[in-house]
């Protein structure tokens, strides 16, 4: 996309020239008008403009080279065991919590599982040998502790879940499954991030490059098993209650469902627990994560009072947000990683009003402006690639993240998907709740490229665009309406 910056000169110059010549002055305007052009530019302003449109362009922030960092997908793998699942089969596997549909689930995992983990592990050592020592001690160590998780999931195919009893043995090792893998991404993350604080690791752009392809590949992996493991979960919580209060006429309303405005529990005996606080996990405090037609703009709503409150907590102050279609609109979405994604999202654009305006003149800013709307795809039966998901419907939703911050300078803006990359300082999170201290708000550099993770393997895209010097920035993110095949 050529630059914009320009472009209020032009208009400048036009207007000026087009009144000049209308005007009985004939080409004494135009030189009046060249004139008035010449004096605009001179001295000092001259120098900003130039400096302005040389560092400070309109620009589209384009996904990485998809052969520098590829995200999961089994497919690429042949000849592998690894059978596509949609989102709408462990919908489906919920609302209907049967014996018998908990039984193929089961199986599934226990076949899936292990095939998807040798896939993972299969694509973590066909990463190009890095040179830094550092490095090859991140990837090997990675692999050896998923190959031991490999080598427990392979005993399950031992285990019987024909009945209700073997189904609750198979959870607890699923529990556990689940937990290894949590606490495994949380070191990776950490040991990562304390590599990129090293001296010299920005300046060489083939390692960031590395790592960032690395962490793509666990992320993806780790989103793709949380989910087949939530669902499941949830569903036997669902069977167990229905089959305590009544084994002949189990209750299909039993199972609940990752938080939505205005939704109330059918079973209000179960105690809810968010999946993110689940790292053990039970089959006793599991929620299903899908939810077919979600409304999106009361879950977008939802989000931004959130946001907004930890906005407040951190600067004082945050800018208002406005809500423009949306209305009736609804998709099938895992809520919990919608939620990610626009937290980020949101997150951003409110702390970039708040460092232009400032806590006092905060409320004076343009509020954060979010646009929402259905849009065709490419085709009924979605597409497919090696960088994301597939789509089960061409439909797609839109939504689209305007902010009148300082927008993001060309140079900062090609580090927007490297991890641990940031221009804010991160706050202290030792301590309280206050401004410097608690959960941070910003400064980790961790929420933009997840949030690409997290919208490619939901079968969609998120595409940054900003403009320092007419200082905004749009994100559009775009998901499938109808649930995904990972």
């Amino acid at each position: 996309m050529g630059s914009l910056a320009g472009a209020p000169l032009l208009q400048f110059s036009r207007s000026v020239l087009f009144s000049c010549l209308g005007s009985a002055g004939g080409c004494k305007g135009v030189l009046q008008a060249t004139s008035t052009l010449s004096g605009h530019l001179s001295g000092r302003q001259s120098q900003q403009y130039q400096q302005q449109q040389a560092q400070q362009q309109y620009s589209t922030i384009p996904d990485p080279d998809p052969a520098e960092t590829q995200l999961y997908a089994e497919q690429l793998q042949q000849p592998n065991f690894v059978h596509p699942v949609t989102i709408t089969q462990l919908d489906n596997l919920c609302r209907q919590p049967t014996l018998q549909r908990l039984v193929k689930s089961a199986t599934f995992l226990k076949s899936q599982l292990p095939a998807r983990l040798q896939n993972h592990v299969h694509r973590l050592q066909a990463l190009p040998q890095p040179a830094n020592p550092q490095l090859q001690e991140l990837l090997a160590s990675t692999v050896r502790s998923k190959q031991r998780g490999l080598e427990v999931a392979s005993d399950w195919k031992q285990q019987g879940t024909d009945d209700l009893a073997g189904l609750r043995h198979f959870e607890s090792h699923l529990a556990t499954f689940r937990e290894h893998l949590e606490v495994e991404v949380g070191k990776l993350t950490v040991n990562a991030q304390a590599l990129t604080e090293g001296r010299g690791w920005w300046d060489n752009a083939q390692q960031v490059r590395w790592l960032n392809r690395m962490l793509d590949l666990c992320h993806w992996y780790l989103l793709s098993t949380r989910v087949m493991l939530t669902q499941h979960s949830a569903a036997l919580a669902a069977l167990q209650a229905s089959s305590s209060s009544s084994s002949s006429n189990p209750n299909r309303n039993a199972v609940l469902h990752y938080h939505e405005p205005g939704h109330k529990s059918t079973n209000p005996k179960q105690v809810y627990t968010p999946p993110h606080q689940q790292l053990a996990g039970s089959a006793a405090t599991a929620v299903s994560l899908v939810r077919r037609q979600a409304r999106v703009l009361a879950l977008t709503k939802l989000v931004a009072e959130d946001c907004r409150a930890f906005c407040v907590e951190k600067n004082s102050a945050a800018p208002d947000v406005q809500f423009l279609g949306g209305e009736g609109l609804t998709a099938t979405l895992v809520v919990p990683y919608v939620e990610f994604l626009l937290t980020e999202v949101l997150k951003n654009a409110m702390q970039a009003v708040v460092s232009r305006y400032g806590a006092w003149e905060v409320d004076d800013a343009q509020p954060v402006l979010v646009k929402m709307q259905e849009i065709p795809g490419d085709s009924t039966t979605g597409s497919s690639s090696s960088s994301g998901g597939s789509s089960s419907s061409g439909s797609q939703i839109e939504i689209v993240v305007t902010d009148k911050g300082n927008g993001i300078p060309a140079d900062q803006a090609a580090h927007m998907y490297d991890y641990f990359w940031s221009n804010n300082r991160a706050t202290n999170t030792l301590y309280g709740y206050s401004r410097n201290h608690g959960s941070p708000f910003q400064g980790i550099g961790v929420g933009v490229p997840m949030s690409r993770v997290y919208a490619h393997f939901m079968g969609g895209s998120i595409e940054w665009e900003t403009d320092s010097w007419r200082r905004h920035t749009s994100v559009t993110t775009r998901l499938p309406k109808h649930g995904f095949t990972f």
